[in-house]
Protein backbone atom coordinates (compact mmCIF):
# COMPACT_ATOMS: atom_id res chain seq x y z
CA UNK A 1 0.00 0.00 0.00
CA UNK A 2 1.17 3.70 -1.12
CA UNK A 3 0.47 6.11 1.48
CA UNK A 4 -1.14 9.17 -0.30
CA UNK A 5 0.73 11.90 0.73
CA UNK A 6 -1.75 14.76 -0.65
CA UNK A 7 -3.65 16.79 1.83
CA UNK A 8 -6.25 18.50 0.18
CA UNK A 9 -6.19 20.83 3.30
CA UNK A 10 -3.12 20.74 6.18
CA UNK A 11 -4.36 18.55 8.64
CA UNK A 12 -2.07 20.91 11.03
CA UNK A 13 -3.57 23.12 13.19
CA UNK A 14 -0.78 25.64 14.17
CA UNK A 15 -0.33 27.12 17.69
CA UNK A 16 -0.69 30.68 17.08
CA UNK A 17 -4.22 29.96 15.58
CA UNK A 18 -4.86 27.75 18.63
CA UNK A 19 -4.17 30.99 20.81
CA UNK A 20 -6.36 32.99 18.86
CA UNK A 21 -9.09 30.71 18.80
CA UNK A 22 -9.46 29.71 22.10
CA UNK A 23 -10.11 31.81 25.29
CA UNK A 24 -7.77 32.74 27.59
CA UNK A 25 -9.86 33.87 30.27
CA UNK A 26 -13.44 32.85 31.04
CA UNK A 27 -14.37 35.59 33.26
CA UNK A 28 -17.59 37.47 31.23
CA UNK A 29 -17.76 41.38 30.85
CA UNK A 30 -19.33 41.88 33.94
CA UNK A 31 -17.45 39.33 36.33
CA UNK A 32 -19.29 37.88 39.26
CA UNK A 33 -17.12 37.44 42.67
CA UNK A 34 -17.79 33.72 41.84
CA UNK A 35 -15.93 33.88 38.38
CA UNK A 36 -12.57 35.91 39.51
CA UNK A 37 -12.23 34.03 42.43
CA UNK A 38 -12.52 30.95 40.15
CA UNK A 39 -10.26 32.77 37.66
CA UNK A 40 -7.78 33.81 40.26
CA UNK A 41 -7.67 29.86 41.32
CA UNK A 42 -6.89 28.38 38.23
CA UNK A 43 -4.05 31.19 37.84
CA UNK A 44 -2.64 29.74 41.31
CA UNK A 45 -2.97 26.38 40.13
CA UNK A 46 -1.22 26.63 37.50
CA UNK A 47 1.82 28.96 38.79
CA UNK A 48 2.01 25.91 41.88
CA UNK A 49 2.04 23.33 39.03
CA UNK A 50 5.25 25.28 37.01
CA UNK A 51 7.09 26.14 40.36
CA UNK A 52 7.05 22.25 41.26
CA UNK A 53 7.76 20.79 37.60
CA UNK A 54 10.75 22.85 37.51
CA UNK A 55 13.04 20.50 40.25
CA UNK A 56 11.34 17.60 37.68
CA UNK A 57 12.60 19.21 34.38
CA UNK A 58 16.13 19.96 36.53
CA UNK A 59 16.61 16.76 36.77
CA UNK A 60 15.65 15.77 33.38
CA UNK A 61 18.47 18.38 32.31
CA UNK A 62 21.28 16.93 34.53
CA UNK A 63 20.61 13.57 33.90
CA UNK A 64 20.69 14.30 30.15
CA UNK A 65 24.24 16.27 30.06
CA UNK A 66 25.13 13.52 32.24
CA UNK A 67 24.28 10.19 29.56
CA UNK A 68 25.79 12.86 26.48
CA UNK A 69 29.19 13.99 28.15
CA UNK A 70 29.53 10.19 28.72
CA UNK A 71 28.89 9.03 25.51
CA UNK A 72 30.97 11.90 24.03
CA UNK A 73 34.01 10.83 26.24
CA UNK A 74 33.59 7.15 25.57
CA UNK A 75 34.12 7.93 22.08
CA UNK A 76 37.30 10.51 22.75
CA UNK A 77 40.49 9.64 20.63
CA UNK A 78 43.66 10.75 21.83
CA UNK A 79 46.02 11.49 19.30
CA UNK A 80 49.76 12.95 19.31
CA UNK A 81 51.07 16.58 18.30
CA UNK A 82 53.90 17.45 16.67
CA UNK A 83 55.34 19.37 19.93
CA UNK A 84 57.94 18.24 22.58
CA UNK A 85 56.03 17.48 26.29
CA UNK A 86 58.83 18.71 28.12
CA UNK A 87 57.46 17.60 31.45
CA UNK A 88 58.53 14.23 29.90
CA UNK A 89 62.12 15.43 28.51
CA UNK A 90 63.67 14.29 31.32
CA UNK A 91 62.97 10.47 30.88
CA UNK A 92 64.14 10.60 26.80
CA UNK A 93 66.59 7.30 27.84
CA UNK A 94 63.69 5.69 30.00
CA UNK A 95 60.49 5.67 27.00
CA UNK A 96 60.60 7.21 23.34
CA UNK A 97 57.18 8.49 23.50
CA UNK A 98 58.13 12.83 24.85
CA UNK A 99 55.27 14.27 22.45
CA UNK A 100 52.57 16.16 24.16
CA UNK A 101 49.01 14.64 23.44
CA UNK A 102 45.77 15.76 22.58
CA UNK A 103 42.23 14.58 23.18
CA UNK A 104 39.40 14.94 20.68
CA UNK A 105 35.95 14.98 21.61
CA UNK A 106 33.19 13.87 19.14
CA UNK A 107 30.29 16.37 18.18
CA UNK A 108 27.35 15.74 19.88
CA UNK A 109 24.76 14.73 18.21
CA UNK A 110 21.74 17.06 17.53
CA UNK A 111 18.76 15.83 19.06
CA UNK A 112 15.26 16.66 18.11
CA UNK A 113 11.38 15.11 19.39
CA UNK A 114 7.98 14.90 18.54
CA UNK A 115 5.30 13.99 20.71
CA UNK A 116 1.83 12.72 19.54
CA UNK A 117 -1.43 13.78 22.31
CA UNK A 118 -4.64 11.36 21.99
CA UNK A 119 -7.69 13.75 22.32
CA UNK A 120 -10.24 11.30 22.00
CA UNK A 121 -13.07 10.92 24.69
CA UNK A 122 -11.68 8.05 26.51
CA UNK A 123 -8.81 10.23 28.01
CA UNK A 124 -10.81 12.66 29.46
CA UNK A 125 -10.54 10.90 32.95
CA UNK A 126 -6.50 10.87 32.67
CA UNK A 127 -6.16 14.04 30.07
CA UNK A 128 -5.13 16.53 32.62
CA UNK A 129 -2.40 14.05 34.20
CA UNK A 130 -1.15 13.44 30.56
CA UNK A 131 -0.59 17.19 29.70
CA UNK A 132 1.23 17.63 32.79
CA UNK A 133 4.06 15.49 31.97
CA UNK A 134 3.64 16.80 28.28
CA UNK A 135 4.56 19.85 29.44
CA UNK A 136 6.76 18.51 31.88
CA UNK A 137 8.84 17.00 28.83
CA UNK A 138 7.99 20.33 26.69
CA UNK A 139 9.90 21.99 29.33
CA UNK A 140 12.72 20.15 28.97
CA UNK A 141 13.09 20.44 25.41
CA UNK A 142 13.24 24.28 26.08
CA UNK A 143 15.57 23.69 28.43
CA UNK A 144 18.27 21.76 26.50
CA UNK A 145 17.39 23.91 23.29
CA UNK A 146 16.36 20.68 21.40
CA UNK A 147 13.31 21.54 17.99
CA UNK A 148 10.12 19.53 18.93
CA UNK A 149 6.62 19.80 18.63
CA UNK A 150 3.46 18.71 20.21
CA UNK A 151 0.56 17.32 18.75
CA UNK A 152 -2.89 15.87 19.64
CA UNK A 153 -4.77 13.98 16.91
CA UNK A 154 -8.55 14.98 16.74
CA UNK A 155 -11.61 14.63 14.84
CA UNK A 156 -13.44 17.51 16.17
CA UNK A 157 -11.64 20.03 14.92
CA UNK A 158 -14.01 19.86 11.58
CA UNK A 159 -16.70 21.37 13.97
CA UNK A 160 -15.17 24.73 13.28
CA UNK A 161 -15.96 25.28 10.11
CA UNK A 162 -19.85 25.70 11.17
CA UNK A 163 -18.52 29.04 11.40
CA UNK A 164 -16.99 29.50 8.02
CA UNK A 165 -18.11 32.50 5.99
CA UNK A 166 -19.58 31.58 2.71
CA UNK A 167 -16.39 32.41 0.89
CA UNK A 168 -14.25 30.58 3.24
CA UNK A 169 -17.05 27.57 2.46
CA UNK A 170 -16.49 27.81 -1.35
CA UNK A 171 -13.06 28.09 -1.30
CA UNK A 172 -12.40 25.06 0.64
CA UNK A 173 -14.96 22.78 -1.05
CA UNK A 174 -12.95 23.99 -4.60
CA UNK A 175 -9.90 22.82 -2.73
CA UNK A 176 -11.46 18.99 -1.85
CA UNK A 177 -12.96 19.18 -5.17
CA UNK A 178 -9.27 19.57 -7.30
CA UNK A 179 -7.93 17.21 -5.13
CA UNK A 180 -10.46 14.63 -5.53
CA UNK A 181 -10.44 14.53 -8.91
CA UNK A 182 -6.09 14.37 -8.98
CA UNK A 183 -6.91 11.23 -6.99
CA UNK A 184 -9.36 9.94 -9.47
CA UNK A 185 -11.71 8.83 -6.57
CA UNK A 186 -9.33 6.84 -4.42
CA UNK A 187 -9.54 7.12 -0.73
CA UNK A 188 -6.57 7.18 1.07
CA UNK A 189 -5.47 6.94 5.06
CA UNK A 190 -4.40 10.07 5.20
CA UNK A 191 -7.42 11.68 3.45
CA UNK A 192 -8.48 15.09 5.95
CA UNK A 193 -11.99 15.10 4.61
CA UNK A 194 -13.23 12.32 7.33
CA UNK A 195 -12.21 14.81 10.32
CA UNK A 196 -8.73 14.24 11.19
CA UNK A 197 -6.54 17.32 12.29
CA UNK A 198 -3.21 17.76 14.23
CA UNK A 199 -3.77 20.40 16.88
CA UNK A 200 -0.26 21.88 17.49
CA UNK A 201 -0.17 22.66 21.33
CA UNK A 202 3.65 23.71 21.49
CA UNK A 203 6.86 24.26 19.55
CA UNK A 204 10.10 25.05 20.29
CA UNK A 205 9.01 28.09 17.94
CA UNK A 206 7.01 29.60 20.70
CA UNK A 207 8.16 32.35 22.89
CA UNK A 208 7.75 32.10 26.40
CA UNK A 209 4.45 34.13 26.98
CA UNK A 210 2.87 32.09 24.52
CA UNK A 211 4.22 28.89 25.68
CA UNK A 212 2.40 29.79 29.34
CA UNK A 213 -0.81 30.71 27.45
CA UNK A 214 -0.71 27.43 25.78
CA UNK A 215 -0.09 25.28 28.89
CA UNK A 216 -2.74 27.17 31.21
CA UNK A 217 -5.18 26.84 28.45
CA UNK A 218 -5.06 22.99 27.90
CA UNK A 219 -4.93 22.37 31.85
CA UNK A 220 -7.84 24.10 32.01
CA UNK A 221 -11.19 21.95 31.24
CA UNK A 222 -13.01 24.21 29.86
CA UNK A 223 -10.44 24.82 27.21
CA UNK A 224 -12.74 21.72 25.78
CA UNK A 225 -15.31 23.52 25.63
CA UNK A 226 -14.04 25.78 22.61
CA UNK A 227 -16.06 25.17 19.20
CA UNK A 228 -13.71 22.28 17.56
CA UNK A 229 -11.39 21.43 20.67
CA UNK A 230 -13.53 18.73 22.47
CA UNK A 231 -12.28 15.51 22.93
CA UNK A 232 -13.92 13.07 20.26
CA UNK A 233 -12.58 9.92 17.77
CA UNK A 234 -9.03 8.45 17.66
CA UNK A 235 -7.61 9.35 14.43
CA UNK A 236 -4.07 7.40 15.52
CA UNK A 237 -3.57 6.06 11.93
CA UNK A 238 -3.78 8.72 10.23
CA UNK A 239 -1.31 10.61 12.97
CA UNK A 240 1.05 7.86 12.48
CA UNK A 241 0.94 7.93 9.03
CA UNK A 242 0.89 11.62 8.90
CA UNK A 243 4.18 11.45 11.20
CA UNK A 244 5.82 8.50 8.75
CA UNK A 245 5.41 10.91 6.12
CA UNK A 246 6.51 14.01 7.33
CA UNK A 247 9.20 13.87 9.98
CA UNK A 248 12.13 13.62 7.60
CA UNK A 249 11.20 17.04 6.35
CA UNK A 250 11.32 18.03 10.19
CA UNK A 251 14.91 16.28 10.71
CA UNK A 252 15.85 18.00 7.29
CA UNK A 253 15.04 21.25 8.16
CA UNK A 254 15.92 21.31 11.65
CA UNK A 255 19.65 19.42 11.10
CA UNK A 256 18.68 16.36 13.29
CA UNK A 257 20.52 13.77 13.82
CA UNK A 258 18.79 12.00 16.83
Amino acid sequence: YEFDTDYYNSPVVDYRTILSETKSSWVSEEPTEQELAEEKKKTLEYEKFKSETMSAVNYLVKEFEMRKSAQLYKRAQVSKVGSLDMRKVYAYKLQDDLFKRVTTLPQGKNHGMIMLVDWSGSMDGVLEDTLKQVINLAMFCQRIQVPYRVYAFTSQYEDRQAEETMEQSMERHARYREWRAKREGLDGVLSNANGFNLLEFFSNKMTTSEFNSMAKRILDHRFRWNKGYSTGGTPLNEALAWCYLNIGKFIKNNNIEK
